[in-house]
């Protein structure tokens, strides 16, 4: 009989003579679509001889405070010389009387182990941190990475906006998806870990992205930097046809009367514009390169006739120009024949600003005529300058309400995959439930030691029902238009079960048209935005509430068209080439149910497992690894083998649960 040798961390473990072990190896049991199984050995009982409890670190003696039974115990296991268990786990249940009870557990628990508890954040991904603005979204449509797209995709937020003529795809609404592919590869290396499986060179697997899970625009309102506020009765020195600065100081009440200047500065500088001699102007100096939004509110009375033209303006970088040559100045407001003489204006603007930039606000006066106006009156004008922080995209904000192994399941799911963990290194090779099915096979009728007598059948596989969903989430309640499901003809089941539940939500069920370019083309919806239409002032205001956690797997499609792309929350423009959206494809748990789940048909129609036996040597059962389906000539075809049990590791008696193949 061969000897049985058992390690914990290395350490050789005292044994009973003719110690009987009994293991099981099961993959994935074909039981519960949803779970992951791994090889475990029965209980067993192990001697508290004086070595063991020294390398046990006093386990079971009074007053020790041994750590053996809650931490990471490694294990290996020989039958002779073969090692049947390599990289093992020791599970300390229990000690009665002079008796250690111990389980071993192999196979798919170190990579599952690892998952446990873990979150997105342990795992390391720069590649994903970036700002979102619109010069990442050009560079990202035009020439792309390996790592993220920015899919276009009706997200419900606000998809296009005008200036003049000219209609723009609003990036503000539009959020990054992360490559499957690169986000699989990463937690299988930062857990040292490899895998395998030909599924992984397809183009579904390749073209697979997974959506970030909230709304986020291009920038925030921040801190506020200034807030500068300046009242005056009268507004002397004017004159037609120059440009007049309206951001004043104190020192304008040397020729002038009820001037004053309140300002508030968290960041940046108050300055005294250089070219006044009379050093009555003042500019606004920003602190640090960013975008900025410039609030500028006021009022003031004139006498503008009707064929005259006053306007308010925003200057950057103009506290050194001459007035008379000042241009390029952003317009706040201008006078209309409903606006002559009781001016209020309110404008808002987002834009880039270098440190050491400046901000002044200017008065204009222009006509053709002989005619003169006086210099304005009960002039009030507040600037308030505050910046905005720009979306920062990190893969914390990336993955918030999803976890490492939740994603590892999702992908396993809609692939239709079992692992198959190496023995002796941290490798798991995948196949598809239709590499099982239909893959290589061996004849095991030689081995065959079972009887009619002694082998039983099951008629009924798991926990299913007649009919077997497969379900996503949905943006509405009680929809169910991309869910997929399996039948199982058999009357005695339930009427229906949901065997397996996503975390990721469907698309909605039909695209809408949307314009690029020229042309309508049809997009998915993706509801990241929540849109509530209010009535402010009698006029209809639709306002965008951002979602969380709302995952969805999507598929990429490039556009070779000319676009017109801009944010209307930081103000800029641009342009690009080419653009890539979210595919209009096929996104149902049907159609995944057909792909990658209809070989399993053979296994749930006139379900028939069997448990049998097979008189197999302990060499024979360390090899066989469960990839392949047997032949067996005295049960009559072919089987896949969930499991195959020792009661006792030295004795060929193999136990094996067999399902049967209905070609």
């Amino acid at each position: 009989m061969s000897e049985i040798r058992f390690y914990i961390n290395d350490f050789r473990v005292d044994m009973y003579d003719g110690q009987k072990i009994g293991y099981t190896k099961q993959v994935n049991s074909l039981k519960n679509l949803s779970s992951r199984q791994t090889n475990f050995s029965k209980s067993f009982k192990v001697p508290a001889t004086p070595k063991n409890v020294k390398n046990f670190e006093g386990l079971g003696m009074t007053g020790t405070n041994s750590n053996m039974p809650y931490q990471k115990n490694t294990a290996m296991l020989f039958v002779g010389n073969l090692c049947l268990i390599a990289k093992g786990w020791t599970i300390y249940r229990g000690k009665k009387g002079n008796d250690f009870d111990i389980n071993i557990y192999d196979g798919n628990i170190d990579f599952f182990k690892e998952l446990d508890n873990v979150k997105f954040e342990d795992v390391d991904i720069p590649e994903l941190s970036h700002i979102k603005n619109i010069e990442e979204i050009k560079s990202n449509w035009e020439n792309g990475n390996d790592y993220y797209k920015y899919l276009l995709a009706d997200y419900n937020g606000k998809t296009h906006f005008e200036i003049g003529l000219n209609k723009y795809i609003n990036t503000d609404y539009l959020i990054p998806s992360v490559k499957t592919s690169f986000l699989w590869e990463k937690i299988f290396q930062t857990f040292g870990f490899t895998f395998s499986g030909a599924i992984f060179d397809t183009q579904a697997y390749k073209d697979l992205f997974l959506t970030y899970p909230k709304g986020v625009i291009s920038g925030q309102s921040g801190d506020v930097f200034a807030d500068i506020e300046v009242n005056i009765s009268n507004f002397v020195g004017f004159e037609r046809s120059k440009v007049h600065p309206m951001t004043l100081n104190e020192n304008y009440d040397d020729y002038t009367d009820a001037v004053t200047v309140e300002t508030s500065i968290d960041q940046g500088s108050y300055n005294i514009c250089p070219w006044d001699s009379n050093q009555v102007y003042s500019y606004y100096q920003v602190p640090e390169n960013g975008y900025y939004k410039i609030r500028v509110t006021g009022s003031l009375d004139t006498n503008i006739l009707g064929f005259q033209k006053a306007i308010v303006l925003l200057g950057k970088n103009k506290h050194q120009q001459e007035q008379t040559q000042i241009a390029n100045l952003y317009s706040i407001f201008q006078t209309d024949e409903a606006n002559l003489h009781q001016i209020d204006w309110e404008n808002m603007t987002d834009q880039y600003y270098n440190a050491g930039d400046t901000i002044m606000i200017f008065w204009f006066y222009n006509s053709s005529s002989s005619f003169s106006v006086s210099s304005p009156k009960n002039y009030n004008i507040k600037l308030e300058v505050s910046k905005i922080n720009q979306t920062e995209i990190d893969q914390t904000s990336f993955f918030k309400g999803l976890t490492p192994k939740d994603f590892y399941r999702e992908i396993m799911w809609r692939f239709g995959l079992t692992p198959f963990p190496s023995k002796d290194s941290n490798h798991l090779d995948f196949l598809t439930y239709d590499e099982r099915i239909n893959g290589d096979v061996e004849d095991w009728s030689d081995f065959y030691i079972g009887s009619e007598e002694e082998d039983s059948e099951e008629y009924i596989l798991g926990d299913y029902a007649k009919r077997n969903y497969f379900r996503f989430k949905y943006n509405g309640e009680e929809q169910d238009f991309n869910d997929g499901y399996f039948d199982i003809e058999n009357e005695n089941l339930d009427d229906n079960i949901n065997v397996i539940t996503s975390k990721t939500y469907s698309p909605n069920e039909f695209p809408v048209p949307f314009l690029i370019g020229n042309q309508n083309e049809d997009i998915p919806v993706l509801e990241l935005w929540e849109k509530e239409v209010k009535q402010e002032d009698g006029e209809t205001v639709i306002e965008y509430k951002a979602r969380d956690s709302r995952f969805s797997f999507v598929k990429e499609r490039v556009l070779n068209t000319a676009v017109n792309i801009g944010s209307e929350q930081l103000g800029e423009t641009n342009s690009a080439t080419k653009l890539r959206v979210v595919d209009n494809a096929d996104y149902s748990f049907q159609k995944l149910k057909e792909e990658y789940y209809s070989p399993m048909d053979v296994l749930f129609n006139r379900v028939l497992l069997i448990t049998t036996k097979f008189k197999l040597n302990i060499s024979k059962f360390d090899s066989f690894d469960l990839k392949k389906r047997i032949y067996v000539k005295q049960k009559g075809g072919e089987f896949l083998v969930d499991k195959m049990k020792k009661s006792h590791l030295t004795d060929d008696i193999t136990e094996c649960k067999l399902i049967k193949i209905n070609r």
